[in-house]
């Protein structure tokens, strides 16, 4: 198989890239719940607004939700065709790098500007960071035709060809592995904001440094985790260090300040960081196999299905349980989602642990 040429440099661009994307997405993280709120909006609205978008915040919620679609696919399967054999850790956690401090630089700044300037200002910023993503990819990023691959066109039997994909067991696995990781994000971004100012009456700032510090720990791990991946069976990787991610919704309902909940958030992203990179270079094996750029769009759509499932059921729960004891359930759900992967993973061969092939 072909591989491109100086892949560091097309990293390089698509890290910023994605560090510029993510960085607008997450100015807005902790605002749409507590802005739902004083809406009137109840706990089962506030998680369809993080999924979907309930009146005129519908709009800017599935635009949004359609451009980050377009991108996060795209930029993982160009990162998995570049990646040289046995180090698909490595790039996949490189590339989440930027994705994770954009995103933990995003809501302390978001909140602060929030303080600042009122709730408005940080959606018009979110845009310009958008903007920003789009100008730097199509100065830096060459183009390149993976795997001398020639695009047939869409169709609605690509699309079905594509769904057909899920009765391998090893992809299902390797996608909902990074979706029973995404249900808990889900569930963290819905009611993390609503404990930190409704229980704890925290600030728009407070509540962005919670999510800041979880990004920045998940940003900063990601090489880690991937060198992990790299050296150790990505199964095993990505089972020990994914459970810490339930371990932390467990530890919520005993959060009485705001350092706790600091705490709890950094505990979650270090399950975030060291899992991730296993999970992503799972699936760029199977995308090698069948195919990269559909191996990576079942992943980013299973990854924001488990987002929407887990924003929703996240509201639903804390009308019934009340914003902390929801966070049980968030734990039981991401332990379910971490077994079946496990189980439908079971046989796996790591091709890290294989001797190299020359391409």
């Amino acid at each position: 198989m072909r591989r491109f040429t100086g892949y560091k440099r097309s990293l390089a661009a698509l890290v910023v890239a994605m560090l510029s994307m993510a960085m607008g997405v997450g100015f807005i993280v902790p605002l749409l719940p507590v802005y739902a709120e004083e809406m009137g909006a109840s706990g089962a609205w506030i998680g369809f607004i993080l999924a979907t978008g309930p009146h005129h915040l519908f709009i800017l919620r599935t635009l949004q939700g359609i451009c980050s679609a377009m991108i996060g696919p795209v930029a993982r399967a160009y990162a998995g065709e570049i990646s040289p054999s046995h180090k698909e850790g490595e790039v996949m956690g490189t590339l989440n790098m930027g994705f994770f401090a954009g995103f933990s630089a995003g809501p302390l700044v978001g909140g602060l500007t929030a303080d600042r300037f009122g709730f408005n200002v940080p959606f018009v910023v979110m845009a310009l960071f958008s903007a920003a993503s789009y100008l730097l990819i199509r100065a830096y990023l060459p183009e390149q035709t993976v795997s001398g691959a020639r695009a047939p066109g869409f169709s609605s039997e690509i699309m079905l060809e594509s769904l057909r994909l899920y009765r391998h067991r090893l992809v299902t696995g390797a996608v909902l592995l990074r979706g029973s990781v995404g249900i808990g994000h889900g569930i963290f971004s819905t009611l993390m904001p609503l404990v930190g100012q409704l229980v704890l009456g925290l600030s728009s700032s407070q509540v962005g440094f919670v999510i800041t510090a979880r990004s920045v720990t998940a940003a900063a791990l990601q090489p880690q985790g991937g060198k992990l991946a790299d050296n150790f069976n990505r199964r095993w990787v990505a089972l020990i260090t994914s459970l810490m991610i339930p371990i932390g919704f467990l530890a919520i309902p005993y959060v009485a300040h705001f350092a706790h909940l600091v705490a709890a958030g950094i505990l979650i992203g270090v399950g975030f960081g060291t899992s991730v990179p296993s999970a992503e270079a799972m699936a760029v094996e199977r995308g090698r196999e069948y195919g990269m750029g559909r191996i990576m769009g079942l992943n980013e759509m299973t990854r924001s299905l488990t987002m929407a499932v887990g924003s929703i059921i996240g509201g639903v729960a804390m009308d019934i349980l009340g914003p902390v004891n929801a966070h049980v359930l968030a734990a039981g759900l991401s332990v379910f989602g971490l077994g079946v992967a496990m189980w439908l993973l079971r046989g796996y061969r790591p091709s890290n642990l294989q001797p190299a092939r020359r391409c």
